[in-house]
């Protein structure tokens, strides 16, 4: 099977109540005509996650690696981690949690590996490699 579609959105989603998780902290978009069930409730956060809402978490993958050759890369990611902590975060967040299936910085082909063998449906959000600004990436 070929690679995951993916959207790019140049701002934070609109955030709904999803349906069942997927492994891996991804998530599974109901399918059409099934009813929501009241008792499923989001999975909890990993507690590495949680932090008091006035220390917002690094995004995931933010941790520069060390020589990396591409500066240009480098200056993305800051430019993006200022843009998500001055406007994105307390949107994505309660109380400094960031939810499950957001990846952070994680790579187009990382993704790709991580949705392969996952149901339809499943996704994770993750910041883009080419501008400021997330991508939607689902099977």
């Amino acid at each position: 099977m070929g690679p995951s579609p993916s959207a790019r959105h140049p701002s934070a989603p609109e955030l709904t109540h999803l349906q069942g998780p997927c492994p891996l902290g991804l998530h599974q978009e109901p399918r059409a005509g099934s009813r929501a069930h009241p008792h499923l409730s989001p999975q909890p956060l990993s507690p590495s996650l949680q932090v008091p809402a006035s220390s917002w978490p690094s995004p995931p993958g933010w941790s520069p690696q060390a020589g990396d050759p591409r500066p240009e890369l480098v200056a993305l990611r800051a430019r993006t981690r200022l843009w998500f902590e001055q406007t994105q975060a307390r949107r994505l967040g309660a109380e400094g949690e960031l939810p499950a299936w957001f990846h952070g910085f994680i790579s187009r082909r990382d993704t790709e590996q991580l949705l392969q063998d996952q149901p339809p449906g499943c996704f994770l959000v993750r910041f883009s490699e080419s501008t400021v600004g997330f991508v939607l990436s689902y099977r």
